[in-house]
């Protein structure tokens, strides 16, 4: 038992080093609780289905976004973005893109209607059978996700800002 206090304890701290107060808090809370409990406290539940229309429909949105701007950012990062023609389509193009990586940057930062939960309600549905349960070290995997999403929202919307303000002012 005191090897698993150790690797929890060590968890924790990693997880609370990149996130906000409150949330740190919030960890350290449920860690030291978890810890108290043994190893099945730590690991999250399965993933349930949703039951709402508008959590289905934001989750199923949010999902093909994080898809899409995952795209748009690898082609960003070979320079794909950067081409100097000013042709309709490839203006209409980039300031599409940049538009819906702004979006999916405010929603993944705000984490509006729940978000971030959602979307990786969809995603860890997809990697866990219904009945199986998980590693302590998926489960841990899964808890940092959720603030990383926030990061991520947030160098979306920079980036898609960045896409669309050279796209409409080239010159500018």
């Amino acid at each position: 038992m005191a090897v698993f206090t150790k690797i929890a304890v060590i968890a924790a701290r990693s997880l609370v080093r990149n996130t906000k107060a409150s949330t740190r808090s919030e960890i350290a809370r449920s860690t030291v609780r978890a810890v108290g409990r043994g190893t099945e406290a730590i690991r999250l539940p399965a993933p349930e289905e949703l039951t709402r229309r508008r959590d289905r429909t934001l989750a199923r949105a949010a999902s093909w976004g994080f898809v899409l701007c995952s795209i748009v950012t690898v082609l960003a990062i070979l320079g794909g973005l950067a081409l100097k023609s000013r042709a309709p389509w490839l203006v209409a193009t980039k300031t599409s893109f940049g538009v819906v990586m702004l979006v999916e940057g405010v929603l993944l930062m705000t984490d509006w209607r729940g978000t971030r939960r959602l979307l990786l309600h969809r995603i860890r549905s997809r990697y866990t059978a219904p009945g199986q349960k998980e590693t302590l070290r998926q489960s841990l995997y899964w808890r940092a996700a959720r603030p990383a999403l926030g990061v991520i929202g947030f160098a979306w919307f920079c980036l898609g800002l960045l896409i669309v303000g050279t796209t409409l002012f080239p010159k500018g």
